[in-house]
């Protein structure tokens, strides 16, 4: 997820509402299908590395998937894996979640904050 929105530079909601059909191949590459900021439609062409990683991610992700019966074509690429609340899992993650996702590895890294940097 975080490849995704480096290498693209997507905002948060743009890679929250990303779905597994939205990835296409076209005139000898891959591309990603985006609405980005004011409802627009871009179609970017995806890197090798991002396109690898996201079939990594769905194949790593397949099994849960399956037993949740969230997955398809048309599924949220990015799902929350509990959801004990409504038990509904065929949704995109929340942008609050992304948020806590990258600042965990952020402190996990030490980046962003400079009292533990020494």
């Amino acid at each position: 997820m975080m490849l995704v929105m480096l290498r693209l530079s997507l905002r948060v909601s743009e890679v929250c509402s990303l779905r597994a059909s939205l990835t296409k191949w076209s005139y000898g590459r891959w591309t990603l299908r985006c609405k980005v900021k004011g409802g627009r439609e871009e179609v970017w062409p995806l890197p090798k590395g991002v396109k690898k990683a996201v079939d990594h991610y769905l194949q790593l992700d397949r099994k849960r998937r399956e037993i949740a019966h969230s997955g398809g074509e048309h599924a949220y690429l990015f799902q929350p894996h509990t959801n004990y609340c409504t038990l509904d899992f065929d949704k995109p993650l929340s942008t609050r979640m992304v948020q806590k996702i990258v600042k965990r590895w952020a402190d996990y890294f030490r980046i962003g904050d400079s009292r533990r940097m020494t």
